[in-house]
């Protein structure tokens, strides 16, 4: 059993790509990497590595997920469903084509779930762009539009078989679900320190870290947001940060006094993180204040 399918921006829906088998077989033809189950590849424990460790191109990391957390195992089960189910699940439409964050080609071998997922970001999509070529002898001029490039490689693998998951890299990993960050790596005291001085350059915060004890999603959170230059980039917003905590105070451990927020427990920067996540939001729709499981930035679409 295979398919073919697609998750829409931060799984709010799944589409199937198509159901024309001779559509199917001709992508496998030409994308045999990216369809390939047979995982003939070296990897890498994650764990077992620096942070700095840097993976051969013809390489992969391997987490083996069943020591992981139940909440990252229940995810992985809602996949290995998914694809038991894909009956419910509808055709890609057009207007849907930009709203596209992962394509999964999943197979089931000895009753065991097979799932490579590439992820999409904003560099996949041809917005416009004009092609010139020959045409036997004659000079051929296309216009490409609105159109998604097909990359013949894979980014994640969940092997249900070994129960592990392969990866390159860790952002495509969040990109799936965002309790995957309990598989990050911690925080080194020097990454902490780091984390504290560079939130302290920005006059609205002051981090005492004398006696501050984070907890390990903190630190794992903590390393992901200094390794994407996350804080920085929301802190140095100023007037969008004050009004972002004043609308969601009643969810954060952050008040100001004096001007400024004195932090020093782990309920704190657990505070702190989820605004650099900005993990927050108002639902379109309904109006009502939800929060996120993803950070991922949505793609600009016509």
């Amino acid at each position: 059993m295979e398919n073919f399918i697609g998750q829409l921006i931060n799984k709010h829906a799944h589409v199937k790509i198509t159901e024309d088998k001779e559509l199917l077989e001709k992508l496998k033809k030409s994308n045999q990497n990216f369809f390939n189950t047979a995982y003939d590849f070296e990897s890498v424990d994650y764990h077992s590595v620096r942070a700095d460790y840097k993976l051969d191109s013809d390489k992969y990391f391997h987490i083996d997920y069943s020591k992981s957390e139940k909440e990252i195992q229940k995810s992985l089960l809602e996949y290995f469903k998914m694809f038991d189910s894909t009956g419910e699940i509808s055709k890609l439409d057009k207007k849907d084509l930009g709203k596209l964050e992962l394509l999964i080609y999943g197979k089931k071998e000895k009753n065991k779930h097979k799932l490579n997922i590439q992820t999409i970001t904003k560099r996949n999509f041809i917005t416009s762009k004009t092609l010139i070529g020959f045409k036997l002898d004659s000079l051929e001029i296309k216009e490409q539009k609105n159109e998604l490039e097909f990359r013949d490689s894979i980014d994640v693998i969940m092997d249900e078989e070994h129960q592990k998951i392969y990866f390159k890299n860790f952002t495509d990993l969040k990109k799936i679900d965002n309790v995957f960050i309990e598989l990050y790596m911690e925080a080194t005291e020097e990454e902490q320190k780091e984390f504290v001085d560079s939130v302290n350059t920005f006059k609205d915060f002051n981090i005492d870290d004398t006696k501050l004890k984070l907890l390990t999603t903190n630190l794992k959170k903590l390393k992901y947001a200094l390794d994407n230059g996350m804080v920085n980039d929301v802190l140095s917003k100023k007037t969008k940060v004050n009004n972002y905590i004043k609308k969601y105070t009643d969810q954060l451990e952050l008040k100001k006094i004096k001007g400024v927020y004195s932090l020093s427990t782990n309920k704190h920067i657990s505070s702190l993180l989820k605004v650099i996540y900005e993990n927050f939001y108002e639902g379109e729709i309904t109006g009502k204040r939800l929060e996120s499981n993803s950070s991922q930035e949505l793609k600009k679409w016509k």
